[in-house]
């Protein structure tokens, strides 16, 4: 009996010291366990922090707002847990809400870098408000180039080149005959700019310097007058003045927007004729700009955007245009059809 009752309590002494090393195991494995969640939670902590910053840097690289998701609207919404939705990447998860997470038009992100835009500007010259004789031109094709860059603020320079030189058949209500007249510009404008959003609307407000070279000449091709081909008169402007504008975009699609713009253009300089061989050094010149249309929007496999536009622009001339020293303060119009399309990066 003393045997058992020896053998009783050696195995319930063993059986205690079991029980407390299990006890001991059990806190040491919450312990460890608790010490593990903690360190994932602070690795995935780390990871958000990381991703979130990434984000910043690839925002500021294509121009997007800072703390979005590129492509997406910056509105916030909330998802049944409480968390912001656009703003982590959730759109579509979580309950977030689909209105936070409507695509961007690209228009909205492709306003920031160098660009550069090249236009088939499709014009002809018009009589304006009585200027005299003037040739029958047909609509003609010519170059227009703009290239530039804007900054993450907003401010930016652009210079901007254009050229119309043409040919056309008039007839002469002086002396009877068919002359034969040219028409030749350069317009070059070198431009401030500062690019603003308001509401839903980019605009671009644009300030600087324009010189402008005229030249409206008639030949006689028949020699009915003078020598064939020679010259019968002759009127060049040469002017340099201050050019302003506003350009509008107003995106209505993920890649299509409206476009217009309207540019102002106060110039001096002299003027030179040939009838009365006499050049007057201080005349005053102004030219007035519309034009409106569609933009296409499109980003590339090399990360550059692509810029397609096609509309209608008319061009109001002050000053130009005329015809002797006898008709001063003649007028002239372009206008046309302008295609284009260029590159920001």
């Amino acid at each position: 009996m003393r045997i058992s009752a020896l053998s009783l309590l050696t195995a319930t002494l063993l059986l205690g010291v079991a029980a407390a090393r299990a006890d001991d195991f059990r806190v040491s494995s919450s312990q460890r366990m608790d010490a593990m969640l903690q360190q994932q939670e602070a690795d995935i902590g780390q990871l958000r922090t990381e991703l979130a910053s990434l984000r910043r840097e690839l925002a500021e690289a294509v121009g997007a707002p800072e703390g979005g998701t590129i492509g997406y609207s910056q509105q916030s919404g909330n998802s049944g847990s409480g968390e912001i939705c656009c703003n982590n990447g959730s759109c579509g998860n979580n309950g977030c809400c689909d209105a936070c997470c409507r695509p961007e038009p690209l228009a909205y992100q492709a306003g920031f870098g160098w660009f550069a835009y090249g236009e088939a500007l499709i014009v002809k010259p018009f009589n304006t408000f009585g200027t005299a004789t003037q040739g029958n031109f047909n609509l003609t094709a010519t170059p227009r180039i703009t290239l530039g860059r804007v900054g993450d603020s907003g401010f930016g320079v652009r210079a901007r080149y254009w050229t119309f030189n043409d040919f056309a058949n008039t007839n002469s209500l002086l002396f009877g005959n068919v002359f034969r007249n040219q028409i030749q510009t350069h317009v070059l404008d070198i431009e401030a700019t500062d690019r603003i959003l308001l509401g839903k609307w980019i605009l671009t407000g644009s300030l600087g310097l324009r010189y402008v070279s005229f030249l409206n000449r008639f030949t006689d091709p028949t020699g009915a007058v003078g020598p064939a081909g020679g010259l019968i008169f002759r009127d060049k402007v040469e002017s340099l003045g201050i050019v302003g504008g506003l350009d509008f975009l107003r995106p209505f699609a993920y890649r299509w927007s409206f476009y217009g713009n309207a540019r102002y253009s106060v110039l001096t300089g002299k003027t030179s004729f040939n009838v009365i061989p006499v050049t007057l050094h201080s005349t005053t010149e102004s030219i007035a700009e519309l034009g409106a249309g569609l933009q296409y929007n499109r980003t590339l496999w090399n990360g550059m955007n692509l810029i397609a536009r096609g509309g209608y622009e008319a061009q109001y001339w002050n000053g130009f245009g005329d015809l002797g020293i006898f008709a001063l303060g003649q007028n002239m119009s372009f206008a046309g059809l302008t295609f284009g399309a260029g590159l920001t990066y």
